[in-house]
């Protein structure tokens, strides 16, 4: 799907009615869902490309500093009025536009693709119990968390999202752009009375996924995902140096060399979230950390 098609509900109805829109269920129980959607934007055309390098060169991108020192990565973040979300010791406002107070303003093309995200969860919804209900008249999407994950750097260590403030649904859904990363998703360790960690479903292995989220994809994680669950964005080992000629000849050598090109690749992901306005400035709300 490219940028010229991201106003065409019509065109994201027909994709999925012809199954090229491939839905994969990762988790669903009860009370939590994930599912990869992939092609929801055509990895292979120039448009999507362009959308890539266009939000690389243009959004304003900031390494912000959490409790544990500054980020692995350059992100930038879009809401609508009120929309703060608070996590690892930060705390992030809608941008502003004016003097005018909740004049907020969206990227244009960030915005192009929270409608095109918004369209896809909608017409998921009649046939996948992972999909979004929203009852209330606001946007089901309100704000999006932009990460830059430059090629061979970004590592985001295991961790569940913070999502107090994203509502009944607690929605988290990933759009990437660029190269695939590998993201990897297992259950969370507890700490019982005695404090000795148990493990979610002890009888079930802990590793519940480890892929790669590819361009164009969306990673949907609904309900009560991050209380169960939590997940990771590794990074690929490099081949260089000694190790790259380490090969049977000079051949496989100068293929190793060649294929550390594609190792972990430059990535965009846009994580729309459906935070509730006002939450934050609610009373006794306090900035929260990961877990």
């Amino acid at each position: 799907m490219a940028t010229k098609k991201l106003d065409d509900d019509d065109d994201l109805n027909n994709r999925r009615n012809q199954t090229i829109i491939k839905a994969t269920p990762i988790v669903a129980t009860n009370d939590s869902w994930v599912t990869l959607y992939e092609d929801v934007l055509d990895p292979t055309d120039d448009d999507s490309e362009q959308i890539l390098h266009e939000l690389y060169q243009n959004l304003p991108w900031n390494v912000e500093t959490d409790q544990f020192g500054p980020q692995s990565r350059p992100t930038c973040y879009f809401a609508d009025p009120e929309c703060t979300f608070s996590y690892v010791g930060l705390k992030l406002d809608p941008p502003s536009t004016g003097s005018t107070p909740g004049n907020n303003k969206w990227h244009p093309t960030v915005q192009k693709l929270r409608e095109c995200v918004t369209r896809l969860l909608a017409v998921a919804g009649p046939d996948d119990p992972s999909s979004p209900s929203n009852e209330s008249s606001r946007p089901l999407l309100t704000a999006c968390l932009v990460n830059l994950y430059p090629q061979n750097k970004g590592f985001i260590p295991w961790h569940s999202d913070e999502i107090r403030a994203h509502g009944k649904d607690k929605v988290v859904a990933s759009l990437s752009l660029g190269g695939p990363r590998r993201f990897q998703l297992r259950r969370r360790r507890r700490v019982d009375s005695c404090n000795h960690h148990t493990e979610e479903g002890e009888t079930k292995p802990r590793m519940v996924a480890d892929l790669w989220l590819p361009s164009g994809s969306v990673l949907l994680m609904k309900g009560e995902v991050q209380e169960h669950f939590e997940h990771c964005l590794p990074l690929e080992p490099e081949i260089i140096g000694d190790d790259a000629a380490a090969g049977d000849d000079a051949e496989m050598s100068f293929k190793k060399r060649q294929e550390d090109v594609t190792i972990n690749p430059l990535r965009i992901s846009l994580t729309f979230r459906s935070i509730v306005p006002g939450y934050e400035s609610s009373n006794n709300r306090t900035i929260a950390t990961d877990q």
